[in-house]
């Protein structure tokens, strides 16, 4: 992720999506956050990243 590469999201269980086709990749995505309806905070991987809004 974040070389521009699209990746395949599996969602799980917990309600956190795993990042890639191959079943065993640790590698998961969590949406949280959520204000009007639109996440405004991801964690991937432990790594948290937020949505800006600019006009």
């Amino acid at each position: 992720m974040g070389d521009g590469d699209e990746q395949m999201l599996t969602q799980l269980p917990d309600g956190s999506f795993r990042i890639g086709a191959d079943e065993r990749s640790p590698e998961r995505l969590r949406f949280d956050t959520v204000i009007g309806g639109t996440a405004t905070r991801a964690t991937h991987s432990g790594c948290a990243l937020y949505r800006s809004f600019t006009p």
